[in-house]
C-alpha cells in the first residue's frame, strides 16, 4: 500500500542527519586537535609524494597544476562569485526571498568556517612541502566545507525537480570530494581537516534543505498571489 508523503518525518530525518554530521565533525576535531591522529595523517600526506623527492606529487607531470586549479573551485573568491550569480538568477526570475535565503546560508557558512579556524588555531602540516602558497589556520578545511555547502545549496535552490535536485546534489558532493582531495595532494591540510570540513558542509546543506522543504523552495518561497474572483451576480 502506498504511504503518503510525510513532510514532518522527512524534516526530522534531515535534522537528525545534520546533528549526526555535526557530532562526527566534533569527534574528528577532538581527535585532530588532541594530536592523536598525526602519525597516520602524516603517512597519508607522504604517500601522495614521490618517494625520492617529497617536493613532487605522485602522478604524471602537470598533476599538481591540475589539482591547484581544482582547489581554486573551492576558494572563497570563486564560491562567492558562484553564490552571487545564483542569487542574481533567483532574483531575476522572481524568487527574491529564496535568493535572500541562499545569500544568508552562504554568508553564514563562510563566517562559520572563518570562526572555526580562529577557534581551532591548528597549524598547517609541514610534513611535505606545500604545492602552492596558502596561509591561515588548517582546521577545518574551508575548501572542503564550503564546496559542499555552497554548491549543494545552489543545487537545492536552482534545481527544477526532485530528481534533478538529487542529481545536482550528488554532483556537488562529488566535486567537493575532489576539491578536498586536492587539498591533501597539495599538502596544505591534514586529512582530518578535510574530513571535518566535509561533515560540516554536509550538515549545512542538510539544514538548508530542511528549510527549503520538499519542493526546493518551501519556507523560502514567496507565496503565490491569489486573485479574488468577483462576486457572482444573481441571475
Amino acid at each position: 500500500m502506498h504511504q503518503p508523503h510525510n513532510p514532518g518525518r522527512r524534516g526530522g530525518g534531515l535534522a537528525l542527519s545534520a546533528a549526526g554530521l555535526l557530532l562526527v565533525s566534533f569527534l574528528i576535531g577532538w581527535l585532530a586537535l588532541g594530536g592523536a591522529s598525526v602519525t597516520w595523517e602524516a603517512g597519508i600526506l607522504r604517500a601522495l609524494r614521490q618517494p625520492d623527492n617529497p617536493a613532487l606529487g605522485v602522478g604524471p607531470s602537470g598533476t599538481a597544476v591540475g589539482f591547484w586549479l581544482v582547489s581554486f573551485l573551492g576558494s572563497y573568491a570563486w564560491l562567492s562569485a558562484m553564490a552571487a550569480a545564483g542569487c542574481a538568477f533567483l532574483a531575476a526570475t522572481g524568487r527574491r526571498r529564496l535568493a535572500l535565503v541562499v545569500l544568508c546560508a552562504v554568508a553564514s557558512a563562510i563566517l562559520a568556517a572563518l570562526a572555526l579556524k580562529v577557534l581551532a588555531g591548528r597549524p598547517r602540516p609541514e610534513v611535505v612541502p606545500h604545492l602552492g602558497g596558502f596561509t591561515g589556520a588548517s582546521f577545518p578545511s574551508s575548501h572542503a566545507m564550503l564546496s559542499i555547502a555552497v554548491y549543494g545549496t545552489l543545487a537545492v535552490a536552482l534545481a527544477a525537480s526532485r530528481t534533478s535536485r538529487w542529481l545536482a546534489c550528488l554532483a556537488a558532493i562529488a566535486l567537493a570530494a575532489v576539491i578536498g582531495f586536492s587539498r591533501l595532494y597539495l599538502g596544505v591540510h591534514w586529512p582530518t581537516d578535510v574530513l571535518a570540513g566535509w561533515c560540516l558542509g554536509g550538515a549545512w546543506l542538510l539544514g538548508f534543505t530542511w528549510f527549503c522543504g520538499p519542493s526546493g523552495a518551501g519556507r523560502a518561497s514567496t507565496p503565490p498571489r491569489r486573485d479574488h474572483a468577483p462576486p457572482q451576480q444573481p441571475g
